[in-house]
């Protein structure tokens, strides 16, 4: 007699009520293992959901890096070219020869610093800061509209406080950027 036959020999021969119960179990442990199976697919789908929805938000963040990195690229290309068409640019003498075009006079004690760009190893910055005293507003808007033209200085920092008899005093820091040297020994 096989397995099949044996079982079936028993369903045969059980009373009403135990058919029932037998079928009552079966359709049981039938209903929670498809429950089971139910409960693991949606949480699978959840769990997979979850991770596209991670995937797009790092291909994003990725794709808006990638852009940024090309944008400052084609802007390190551009510094590139504007330093090497104006290879004798000294911001002193730009800066002096702004002032005496403009007719302003800096406080005395200016000068220049080179600044290393955090995370750059291409460029350096060079700054210089210079006060001016006794200024009308227009002088400080006519020096702006100049240094908003150069395309080599940016302006890096500007403060303005107000004196006496509608005049101002204004500190300035303009810079620009200049190649890393690297020389070997």
């Amino acid at each position: 007699m096989s397995f099949l036959e044996s079982i079936a020999n028993t369903i045969t021969h059980q009373s009403s009520k135990q058919h029932q119960l037998f079928l009552a179990t079966v359709m049981g442990a039938v209903l929670v293992g498809l429950s089971g199976i139910i409960y693991f697919l949606y949480m699978q789908r959840d769990a997979d959901v979850a991770t596209l929805v991670a995937l797009q938000e790092a291909s994003q963040k990725n794709n808006t890096l990638i852009a940024k990195s090309d944008k400052i690229k084609a802007e390190e290309e551009r510094i590139k070219a504007l330093l090497e068409e104006n290879k004798g640019f000294s911001i002193k003498t730009f800066f002096e020869t702004l002032t005496r075009e403009q007719k302003l006079t800096a406080e005395a004690g200016w000068d220049t610093e080179i600044r290393s760009i955090e995370g750059n190893d291409t460029f350096d910055e060079i700054v210089l800061s210079a006060t001016f005293k006794n200024q009308a507003t227009q002088s400080l808007v006519a020096l702006l509209g100049v240094l908003d033209n150069n395309e080599i200085v940016y302006i890096k920092e500007l403060e303005i406080k107000k004196e006496a008899k509608k005049t101002i005093a204004f500190t300035l820091t303009i810079a620009t950027k200049k190649r890393k040297q690297f020389w070997e020994d």
